[in-house]
């Protein structure tokens, strides 16, 4: 009687214990790849439908894609002030391809290869953070990096850092397997073919400093073992980028030279504006702290924790690999002379791999459904603020108000004259041919001013500097049909000899 009594007194306490678990965890433990992807575009309809900025890097990437939709040139681009591009065409091509397959360029399709770039670095953090450490500390990692400044501006941004970040992550990852394991080199290597089409060689560097940890290791692996996948690799890196610089060298090669390799390379490495290596060292690790905050201290205790001995006999050549990625690339970085914070970006992956580890560490006696509770109020909380961010408080940034006044400008542009308005553009901003889907490189002052004193209708947007040098070879009346700010200094101008807008 006792131990039945026993029995049916335990039996009820094993399901409980059991059973409700299972029913109270979130879609972050049953779905985290979904929920990731979830969370990512709700981010991503948040920021491109917010308040726009065509005053940064975006004029010069939907140049150069309009420069290919327009004038067909794939190979190589030129901006609208007729400037060679200043890196690889694959952040070109992508966006290019989306205006095409969405009918025309558009913050969705300028902004969709960095976003979607993002996304894969998250998934490729959820990934690693699995395999190599635990399913929650790489869903926590994967969030981490998510909700991120680094995540947000990459989502909303058109910049060359956003995109690269992936084939750096990917290329990292793979070296390791190949390393510990023999396979994945071919992934490296297309990896490297795409990195170096994005942003060049320098993907090289950033994801094989990882096997800097063969030195911490005792077993070498497989790094140092010719296979079939190095050959397959590299015989795509030849066929693509080979192919893609042959092409350039045999008909701009002295741009090529002059731009890429001496003004952006050499220059930006040795004497960037007056600035030498190490002069300031300190900005790049204060980048990366500011840029991952509030998650940063998180990754720099896990970070030092790889360091101290362990008492274990477990393997500890991912985290070694993923310290020594990260740790020798900021190293690089810190000694070059060229130095911005988005630069830091394809490192954030490897430091929030440290935070979602050590957070894990840190709620190692807290149930997944505590934490996936607290998860989604952070989630929440993080998507509140961001989209309060983008579609209101941008709203007073006078780039936004500038971009905005160009998109009006744009709108009276085509209505009076066409889909292709005859407009000559003299330092004038970009985001007026962004906004009319029609570039037309800009065109000097004097040319400017001799239209003018024509005798057939002519029109001119300039800047405040254009517009003094075009009225300074005027003869004829000239007639200003608008004007931004309306008070104030202006800072364009749209320019006529006729008094108001109309066809020719």
């Amino acid at each position: 009687m006792n131990d039945v009594g026993q029995a049916k007194l335990c039996s009820p306490v094993v399901s409980t214990s059991t059973d409700k678990p299972n029913l109270a965890v979130s879609a972050f433990a049953r779905f985290p790849r979904l929920t990731l992807c979830l969370i990512w575009a709700v981010l991503f309809v948040a920021g491109f439908t917010g308040y726009p900025n065509l005053l940064d890097n975006e004029k010069r990437v939907a140049a150069y894609a309009l420069d290919v939709l327009q004038n067909g040139h794939w190979v190589v681009q030129h901006d609208s002030t007729g400037d060679f591009m200043s890196k690889p065409p694959a952040l070109t091509w992508l966006v290019a391809i989306f205006s095409w397959c969405t009918g025309g360029l558009s913050f969705f399709s300028l902004y969709l290869p960095s976003a979607l770039a993002t996304l894969g670095v998250t998934l490729l953090i959820f990934r690693a953070g699995k395999e190599y450490f635990s399913e929650r500390a790489g869903t926590l990692a994967a969030l981490m990096y998510l909700l991120s400044y680094v995540s947000d501006k990459q989502l909303t941004m058109a910049r060359y850092d956003g995109l690269f970040a992936f084939p750096v992550t990917l290329g990292a990852l793979a070296a390791y397997r190949g390393w510990r394991e023999g396979r994945g080199w071919f992934v490296f290597w297309v990896a490297m073919t795409v990195g170096c089409m994005v942003k060049g060689p320098l993907v090289f560097l950033l994801s094989g400093f990882g096997l800097c940890a063969c030195l911490w290791e005792k077993n070498a692996g497989y790094v140092f073992r010719w296979r079939w996948q190095h050959a397959a690799g590299i015989g795509v890196f030849a066929l693509v980028c080979g192919g893609w610089l042959a092409l350039v060298l045999s008909g701009h090669r002295d741009e090529f030279v002059d731009k890429m390799l001496r003004r952006e390379l050499l220059a930006q490495a040795v004497n960037d504006g007056g600035k030498f290596p190490l002069q300031s060292f300190w900005e790049a690790p204060v980048s990366v702290v500011m840029h991952f905050l509030p998650w940063s201290p998180l990754a720099i205790w896990g970070l030092a924790k790889t360091f101290r001995r362990h008492s274990g006999n477990g393997d500890r050549s991912f985290e070694r690999f993923v310290a020594c990625w990260f740790l020798v690339s900021l190293v690089l970085f810190s000694v070059a002379a060229h130095q911005r914070g988005r630069l830091m970006w394809p490192l954030i992956p490897a430091f929030a791999l440290f935070a979602g580890r050590e957070l894990d560490t840190w709620l190692k006696g807290v149930s997944e459904r505590v934490i996936y509770r607290w998860a989604a109020a952070v989630t929440l909380l993080t998507i509140l603020g961001l989209a309060l961010y983008h579609q209101v408080l941008m709203g007073y940034s006078l780039r936004c108000k500038q971009t905005l006044a160009m998109r009006d400008l744009a709108t009276r542009l085509r209505k009076s004259l066409g889909e292709k308005p005859p407009v000559t553009y003299v330092d004038a901003p970009f985001a007026v041919q962004f906004y009319l889907g029609y570039l037309q490189f800009d065109s000097t002052a004097p040319a400017a001013a001799a239209s003018l004193n024509d005798t057939k209708s002519a029109y001119v947007v300039a800047s405040e500097r254009g517009v003094r040098r075009v009225l300074d070879s005027t003869t004829n009346r000239v007639f200003t049909l608008f004007t931004w700010p309306k008070t104030g200094r202006p800072v364009v101008e749209l320019l006529s000899n006729r008094p108001a807008l109309a066809r020719p």
